[in-house]
């Protein structure tokens, strides 16, 4: 279950580098830029995905199902949404032995602000037993 809760905001004209770390033991990948978040969940197939991993952690089948595309569609998804910093994986470990990868979203709200300078994105980040004041 995702814990702590920190909101970040970006601007088209913002350098990532500005953003200070705080102390931990994981570094998280930084947020892209605005207008790579438009991009990135501006494709249907992404947001399927990741709306599918919003509540709960899946594995790669269950979001298949879940979010109704291809095994390749949900693989390549995930891993943009993974470089992005916008989801997390897992190894599902089974007392059969079959363990697999499970994916969990780690965002909670993104919002775009659209005005005469450009436009923003703030991004709610949620992490078990983390926070990040970024």
């Amino acid at each position: 279950m995702r814990s702590c809760m920190s909101t970040r905001s970006l601007s088209t004209t913002e350098s990532r580098s500005k953003y200070r770390r705080p102390d931990r033991q994981r570094a998280q990948p930084p947020t892209p830029a605005a207008e790579t978040l438009l991009e990135i969940l501006g494709d249907s197939y992404t947001r399927r995905v990741l709306q599918s991993i919003i509540d709960e952690p899946r594995t790669c089948r269950e979001i298949i199902d879940d979010a109704d595309v291809s095994k390749a569609t949900a693989y390549r998804r995930l891993e943009t949404l993974k470089e992005a910093g916008l989801v997390e994986s897992s190894i599902k470990l089974d007392l059969g032995g079959n363990h697999c990868e499970q994916f969990q979203a780690v965002i909670d709200r993104v919002q775009f602000q659209f005005g005469e300078d450009g436009f923003d994105a703030n991004v709610t980040l949620e992490h078990a037993g983390e926070t990040d004041d970024r």
